[in-house]
């Protein structure tokens, strides 16, 4: 996912790209105990964080450069899994 965290990540892609099946993809991720929506947007949200930490790019530019729809999405996304705002996660 860091690779291209804009590409749309479909379960199907995922599972042919690791030659299993769907549903092998999904008991498998159950039995660890994640989802596999929760993983591509904590995926996606690596992008972001290492661009706001380490560039100067403005943040409506990350947003669409990572997947994010706009670039309130991406606050969003920041306060729910980081708890804190673009602006904040730049200035760490």
């Amino acid at each position: 996912m860091a690779e291209d965290p804009a590409a749309q990540w479909a379960m199907a892609d995922t599972a042919e790209r690791w030659n299993v099946s769907i549903r092998t993809l999904q008991r498998r991720l159950h039995t660890e105990g994640h989802r596999y929506a929760a993983l591509v947007v904590e995926g996606r949200m690596d992008a972001p964080e290492a661009l706001l930490r380490r560039t100067r790019l403005p943040i409506t530019v990350i947003a669409y450069v990572c997947g994010f729809s706009d670039p309130s999405h991406l606050a969003n996304t920041c306060r729910r899994l980081r708890c804190t705002n673009p602006t904040m996660l730049r200035r760490s």
